[in-house]
């Protein structure tokens, strides 16, 4: 059955993303994950104009709500997620050939084209839902099932800024989240988590 081939096919791509993610956050990968970041900002910078778009709305005052200091997905980062999905989608669409007798996914694809579909998605609701929360000492960093988990601020240690997309953060009790950085308030809320890891060096 060329369907279930095609789904397997997804599984052992999702499978192989997962094992390299779970390595790659293993205490001792510093080195291999700054390689990746260095990596990733060269290929980056014949990216300026996706970058500056995405900035826009970065120095916008992160909300105040019921004591909570929120700081959301900046409306470039949306709409730059957005066209570029949606492009990537088009692209994508079984059978459509860009070049003549050439086409990304065969007319017979539409289990990968669904599956793309299921990413996307989820990819765009975790972006135009994103929203990072400081509430007292806990920081409420989202995730992409929806959900948020809290971090201690109390606990955080070390900053790490991969120079391109998001902040490593790194907590007494090993673990480490990473968050965008393309937010509203940006600055405010890298100088917050900067006082807090000087605070709690003392």
């Amino acid at each position: 059955m060329r369907g279930m081939s095609d789904l397997k096919i997804i599984m052992i791509y999702l499978l192989i993303g997962a094992v390299l993610v779970f390595v790659l956050n293993r205490p001792g990968m510093g080195r291999v994950r700054r390689g990746m970041d260095r990596l990733a900002n060269r290929s980056a910078s014949g990216l300026g104009a996706a970058k500056l778009v995405a900035d826009i709305g970065s120095a916008q005052q992160a909300g105040l709500a019921a004591g909570q200091v929120q700081h959301d997905a900046t409306i470039g980062l949306k709409a730059l997620s957005t066209v570029v999905v949606g492009l990537m989608l088009a692209l994508m669409w079984p059978g459509a050939e860009w070049t003549p007798g050439m086409s990304i996914i065969g007319s017979d694809g539409m289990p990968i084209f669904a599956g793309a579909c299921l990413l996307a998605a989820i990819y765009l609701a975790f972006i135009l839902r994103y929203r990072i929360e400081i509430v007292g000492n806990d920081l409420m960093v989202p995730t992409y099932w929806q959900t948020r988990r809290a971090h201690d601020l109390r606990k955080l240690t070390s900053l790490e800024d991969d120079g391109a997309y998001i902040f490593r953060l790194y907590f007494e009790d090993g673990r480490k989240v990473e968050i965008l950085k393309y937010v509203t308030g940006a600055a405010d809320l890298k100088q917050r988590l900067m006082t807090h890891i000087t605070q709690n060096r003392l």
